[in-house]
């Protein structure tokens, strides 16, 4: 049979050059081995073959290119492609159409079908970038360094690391890591083309919320502000306004300040209609002072705040931070001297100019519902004054916080948990959230699993285990905040939440603290529930 197929004018030739062998010494099933060279060549219609080589033909354009000639592999027509989509784009689709249903048999004598993958694989699909390795250029490379640092915020030493020039020496060749330096720099410019295309995209928002929240960490203090609004498409944007550092005390001028100032920066001071904070003392007597609404009272007892930080132990000792008292009698000493020369000078002849200050103006205010269901959580809960509630809990937390005390503080104990329970225990952090609740439902599950081994563990610290009454404690606990912690997570989404969905989220919380109220399995818990509808 010969082995090249028929061809017309305009379609595809494939010359196929056979060498067959057979095997002498195969058995019955006829089978035999082949070796096959091929040659691929392009219809007339679109080149016209010149000379022919070894591994190459090759072709003359026969479309209007004067004097275009190009080399075409006998396996592959990306050169063809590539001339066509570059010169002659109009005529791609009909170049592809031409290989498209074009598959390359193998003529044998049994007529079964060649392993040998489809010609059309070779073209270059109109929608799908090419799927051969693109040149690395040098300014690719800073980018992508550049990207690497920015995302998973590595530090800008990272690129005179040892480890990390070797891995990208054995990566991009001959292309060069740029030093610390060279980053810092392009950091800048990086940072300044995203504060301008942000701009540009809050230039067009009609509304925007943004939001404000205060830490320390590594004993310095920051301000970290966010903005959020509806794109031409109604789909909700995103994004970092600014994380700027504080210095001095959190007092709610210096919070006010800080927070127009971010406003004015990106030319947004008309366009936010509501600002959300936390309920610390500090935020709501900034927007009282210089806000649009007088929503935010501060209320008289208020014991939350956020400028103070304290801790507590087991004993329920409090220890007060030394440095801030010392530096508010500071600063008081200094304004009074302040006064007392200014007095002194106000009859010299010095000359006066009326220099016009920053008005200060703070958009509409609302209180994160998030932070108040914690609220609720930690603090209504911490004033229960039942006896008997309050005395089982004191109990419970007396005892777990020993427990943690030491597996914070201590590796050979906390190898011991481990070893013991298969896992450590989930450490309670007054500063997270639903942190109180993860942590008893982690205990609740050893005791339900591994009663024996949760014992010892007790025992092994000096600790007495936990009772009936305590166990059933801790699981009506945590029945009772588990859709209390659900709808803070409910509220924390992203992307599918609104300001629309707290009030529905809060009714059907206190649904389900209702059922809670009524339920007669509820023995130790029922000023819990009480407590949490009192809150809502």
């Amino acid at each position: 049979m010969d082995p090249t197929p028929s061809t017309s004018k305009d379609d595809p030739v494939i010359d196929l050059t056979e060498t067959e062998s057979q095997d002498k010494n195969s058995n019955s099933s006829g089978k035999s081995g082949t070796k096959r060279k091929y040659v691929v060549t392009v219809p007339e219609k679109f080149f016209s073959k010149v000379s022919s080589g070894e591994r190459s033909n090759v072709y003359k354009c026969m479309m209007g290119c004067v004097n275009k000639t190009i080399n075409v592999n006998h396996t592959s027509l990306y050169n063809a492609r590539r001339h066509i989509e570059t010169f002659h784009k109009p005529r791609l689709v009909e170049f592809n159409s031409s290989f498209g249903n074009q598959r390359l048999q193998d003529k044998t004598h049994n007529e079964v079908k060649n392993d040998q993958a489809p010609i059309d694989k070779h073209l270059v699909s109109t929608k799908d970038p090419p799927t051969s390795k693109q040149i690395l250029t040098q300014a690719e490379l800073d980018d992508r360094i550049m990207k690497f640092i920015v995302k998973d915020m590595n530090a800008l030493r990272v690129v005179e690391k040892e480890g990390f020039l070797g891995l990208m020496q054995g990566v991009v060749g001959k292309l060069r890591v740029k030093k610390r330096t060279f980053f810092t720099e392009k950091l800048k410019k990086e940072y300044s083309n995203s504060k301008t295309a942000l701009c540009l995209a809050l230039e067009k928002a009609t509304h925007i919320c943004t939001t404000a929240d205060m830490w320390t960490a590594h004993k310095r203090s920051y301000l970290g502000m966010t903005a959020h609004w509806k794109g031409e498409d109604l789909k909700r944007r995103s994004a970092c306004l600014a994380v700027r550092r504080v210095k001095g005390r959190h007092t709610f001028d210096v919070i006010a300040s800080a927070i127009n100032e971010i406003h004015k920066e990106f030319k947004i001071q008309g366009k936010v209609n509501v600002m959300i904070t936390d309920s610390g003392s500090n935020f709501l007597k900034a927007f009282k002072i210089f806000g649009e609404n007088e929503l935010t009272e501060e209320p008289e007892n208020l014991q939350y705040e956020e400028d103070e930080d304290y801790e507590e132990d087991e004993d329920g000792v409090v220890y007060l931070d030394l440095d801030n008292i010392f530096q508010e009698h500071y600063r008081q000493t200094s304004l009074a001297q302040e006064e007392m020369v200014e007095n002194e000078n106000e009859d010299s002849d010095t000359e006066i100019t009326d220099e016009p200050q920053e008005q200060i103006k703070l958009p509409y205010h609302v209180k994160c519902p998030c932070h108040l269901l914690n609220l609720i959580a930690t603090t209504d809960i911490s004033k229960i004054k039942n006896p008997s509630f309050k005395k089982l809990k004191k109990q419970v937390d007396r005892k777990l916080q020993k427990i943690w005390n030491k597996q914070s503080r201590s590796s050979l104990a906390s190898d011991f948990i481990k070893e013991k329970l298969g896992l450590l225990f989930i450490l309670h952090n007054q500063t997270r959230w639903n942190s109180f609740y993860n942590a008893l439902n982690c205990v609740q599950k050893f005791s339900k699993t591994k009663t024996k081994e949760l014992d010892e563990t007790f025992r092994h610290f000096a600790v007495n285990p936990l009772t009936q009454s305590e166990k059933e404690f801790i699981a009506e606990y945590v029945r009772i905040m588990e859709p209390f912690t659900e709808a803070l997570d409910v509220l924390q989404s992203e992307e599918n939440m609104s300001i629309g969905c707290v009030i529905p989220t809060i009714k059907l919380l206190i649904e389900k603290m209702e059922e809670f109220g009524t339920d007669p399995t509820i023995i130790h818990c029922g000023p819990l529930v009480s407590a949490v509808l009192l809150g809502l």
